[in-house]
């Protein structure tokens, strides 16, 4: 019997340590998805995606970013689509081509293929397709964007299987591009946003039909409720992944072990891999000129679990003679030969943070013509630096736009463009109540500590996420602004409203509103952690250049919004305009709510 008793006590240490494992996931599966309001209180410091995963790495992140989002902040897939997942609503699905195919005419189509980098998130005449039709290359190619927001490499594949035989015949030149920094990832996920198609090695699925050595797999349902009913499983410990992603709870050593387990690097470098083979393949078949395109997104600190993509791409594409550029050294040799921050040349503030700015987008368009002239790198980075140092490229540069705010013509001067004004009926909860119209703008990102307003001098060079809403989207025509900028208050944003006599009045009732993931302190400009001034913001109209109103404005100011009652009367245009006291744009809005013209 003694020797009965360890092997007792072991056991039942066992069973202890599983029946807590047990009664821990149960609690804390309570805490997430219970609607109780006791559950909601005691689980309020885990009802976050970020405490169980990562965007790339876990469709658990999706699935608590959808439930504790409200159903009426849920945006639709933009363009369903029962192969691609969704299609972004850049081709018709029908047959496959492209929306603007009439712009080629008897140029030369070049097709691109990624994700939102490739897309765009800037107005149009600053995405490639844009930039295109105003460079030099554009007497002869015309870029048909195919890229897509939320894409990975595997949706990128399948796009450019979808949609090359439209072109084939035309010779065209195929650029695929890839977000180094995320879309190698997204290539193990069923589900990003929405649910999405999957790709497996063919020796892995060996009773299943494949094509080029990949297995497709098509989502099995276009519904995100009923994906996550049919697809989640309940042996999956929500435990588990609060320990691997919230700091704290293991050893860090562990923690990050679990995390790089979780990652799956050597299955996803290899089904890249095989990607970049079917792509090179296809071209090849099809005597289709072909370059991969690199992104990278905003200096940041490398996370040890993505540290493999570029190495792997490029030996996959020096294996096959697969033509390369990669984007990182243009924007290197800026910052090494010109003193640009790297984070200049990014959107810094709002749902399209990280992606690349319109001056930004113009130096990869400089990466993206030599890849298709076949030029040499260095002589593109050379280029580029000229140009920045002669101002033809300047990231702190402001620009306009023609747009309609408010069932009217407007012109919107700002930087970036589609950061800085936002109007509509559902922009933000943040911003008002449920179906409220609202103008809301805030300054304009100038150079790091602040920048004047520039100048009106000629811009030689020439979203908001792709599917949001109420931001402005893809402008009617742009023309570009470039100034010094010099270093004092952030940079105007104006919005410019043209009025032919005909409104008497314009009313609304204005007020200043921080977004609630806005830190303030020092990196506001308030060295003493004081909030008061670090965000204040002046709102100024004019009338025929008279100023009509000026009104400062800070989130932490009297609940009592300011009302807004301007004569128009005989005006030809009124001008809003705002522009932060002190430290960095963003921090703040002015918030026009029910805004009109009478």
């Amino acid at each position: 019997m003694s020797r009965r008793r360890p092997f007792r006590a072991l056991a039942a240490l066992v069973l202890g340590a599983l029946f807590a494992f047990v009664l821990a996931e149960l609690a804390l599966r309570w805490a997430l998805f219970s609607d109780s309001d006791l559950a909601a209180r005691l689980g309020a410091r885990v009802r976050t995606p970020d405490a169980f995963g990562t965007p790339d790495l876990s469709e658990r992140w999706w699935q608590l970013q959808r439930r504790f989002t409200p159903r009426e902040r849920l945006a639709p897939a933009s363009g369903p689509d029962a192969v691609l997942g969704w299609n972004g609503e850049v081709i018709n699905a029908a047959t496959g081509r492209n929306y603007e195919a009439d712009r080629v005419g008897a140029k030369r189509p070049v097709l691109l293929y990624g994700d939102s980098f490739a897309q765009g998130v800037v107005a149009r005449e600053a995405r490639f397709q844009g930039l295109m039709e105003s460079s030099a290359l554009g007497t002869r190619f015309a870029l048909l964007n195919h890229g897509v927001g939320g894409y990975g490499v595997d949706q990128a594949y399948l796009m450019f299987e979808r949609t090359l035989d439209v072109w084939k015949d035309a010779r065209p030149v195929v650029v695929f591009s890839i977000f180094v920094d995320s879309d190698l990832d997204r290539i193990g996920l069923a589900f990003r946003g929405w649910p999405k198609p999957t790709l497996e090695l063919a020796e892995r699925a060996p009773a299943e039909r494949a094509e080029r050595g990949l297995v497709v797999r098509a989502p099995a349902t276009l519904d995100p409720d009923r994906w996550f009913e049919s697809e989640s499983s309940a042996w999956n410990s929500w435990l588990v992944d609060l320990a691997t992603f919230r700091a704290g709870l293991v050893p860090e050593t562990l923690r990050a072990a679990l995390v790089e387990r979780r990652a799956n690097a050597e299955w996803k470098a290899e089904l890249t891999t095989r990607v970049l083979e079917a792509v090179h393949a296809r071209c090849v078949e099809a005597g289709v000129e072909h370059v991969v395109l690199l992104f990278h997104g905003p200096p940041l600190a490398p996370r040890p679990w993505t540290t493999w993509q570029v190495p792997c791409i490029e030996r996959a594409c020096e294996r096959l003679g697969m033509r390369l550029v990669d984007t990182r050294p243009y924007f290197a040799a800026l910052e090494r030969q010109c003193g640009d921050a790297l984070h200049e040349w990014y959107l810094v503030e709002g749902s399209a943070a990280g992606h690349l700015n319109e001056a930004g987008n113009r130096v990869a368009f400089e990466a993206l013509a030599d890849g298709i002239e076949g030029r040499s790198i260095s002589e593109g980075v050379e280029r580029v630096v000229a140009l920045r140092r002669t101002g033809g490229l300047d990231p702190r540069a402001m620009r306009s736009v023609e747009r309609e705010l408010l069932g009217r013509p407007a012109r919107v001067r700002a930087r970036p463009l589609l950061g800085c004004v936002r109007s509509g009926v559902d922009v933000a909860e943040w911003f008002q109540a449920p179906g409220e119209l609202v103008l809301a703008l805030r300054a304009s990102e100038g150079a790091e500590g602040g920048a004047s307003r520039a100048t009106n001098s000629a811009d030689p060079s020439g979203a908001s996420s792709p599917s949001g809403v109420g931001e402005i989207g893809d402008a009617k025509g742009a023309n570009g602004a470039a100034g010094p900028s010099a270093a004092g208050a952030s940079a105007v944003t104006e919005v410019e409203f043209p009025l032919d006599g005909a409104p008497l009045r314009f009313r609304a009732s204005a007020r200043a509103v921080r977004r609630p993931d806005a830190k303030v302190g020092a990196k506001d400009g308030a060295k003493d952690g004081a909030k008061a001034d670090a965000s204040a913001i002046t709102l100024v109209a004019r009338l025929d250049g008279r100023e009509l109103a000026r009104c400062a404005l800070t989130p932490e100011g009297p609940e009592r919004a300011l009302d807004l009652d301007l004569d128009l009367a005989g005006g030809a245009c009124l001008v809003l305009s705002v522009e932060q006291a002190s430290g960095r744009a963003g921090s703040a809005w002015a918030v026009l709510r029910a805004p009109r013209f009478e």
